[in-house]
């Protein structure tokens, strides 16, 4: 027969047993509800962090812009260049991406691979004055008279009030052995740019060529006057 004390503890423990089962229940509850949150809250942040680096092509174009120029103005011209063809592959239409590109490329000494961007540059858009220039200007380095003319011919149908198109024109001419039409196009700089020393210069050259000394001597004598002119400006300025 149990003790009265006995039956007592019994009963106690038959009452704590349901309680203690509603804490263990509870703490289970909360315990999923809190990983149920922070599972939320990782997908929250993981879809957040997706979203901020999924970039567009406008976004992307834009970064590639922007690193190509901090590395230009800090002279690191390979990296540069690195980021200007990624611009290019990502936004290929678009023509300042092509010409910025072809810049670097002749700036590195690539003139072949900066010849077929500043191509490229034109075929977007025939009347880019800058490409244009830039492209005649290797095309006559590299001794390539006859396509540099050509090139020339096109920018002069657009800007014909360009002196130094007419200038490099006239030396593709010369190039090409046709001196008096040479002459001719270096005296439309001339007219257009009269104080340009190396105008004067070049024309005096071409007239040496043909043998006219007297006419040669006159842009020689203009050449001299030119640059006593710009001593005494830059002799002017150096007093203040």
């Amino acid at each position: 027969m149990e003790s009265p004390n006995a039956t007592i503890r019994n009963e106690s423990q038959g009452k704590k047993m349901p309680d203690m089962d509603h804490e263990i229940s509870s703490s289970i509850f909360y315990w999923h509800s809190f990983l149920l949150f922070c599972g939320r809250i990782l997908h929250s942040v993981l879809n957040f962090y997706n979203q901020l680096f999924d970039l567009g092509q406008k976004d992307r174009a834009k970064i590639y812009s922007n690193i190509s120029r901090h590395y230009s103005n800090k002279g690191l011209h390979d990296k540069a260049l690195d980021y200007l063809k990624k611009w290019t592959r990502v936004d290929p239409s678009n023509v300042e991406a092509h010409y910025r590109l072809a810049i670097a490329l002749a700036a590195s000494g690539n003139k072949k691979s900066a010849l077929r961007v500043f191509s490229r540059v034109l075929t977007i858009d025939p009347e880019h004055m800058g490409a244009l220039h830039r492209k005649s200007s290797i095309l006559l380095r590299i001794k390539d008279y006859q396509s540099a003319s050509e090139d020339l011919e096109k920018a002069l149908e657009i800007k014909k009030e360009n002196p130094d198109l007419f200038y490099l024109y006239s030396i593709a001419l010369e190039g090409l052995g046709q001196t008096e039409k040479a002459i001719e196009n270096m005296e439309k700089a001339i007219a257009l740019d009269p104080d340009e020393i190396k105008y004067h210069q070049r024309l005096g050259f071409l007239n040496v060529s043909r043998d006219d000394h007297q006419t040669a001597a006159r842009s020689f004598t203009r050449v001299m006057e030119l640059e006593r002119e710009l001593d005494e400006d830059e002799d002017m300025y150096a007093a203040y």
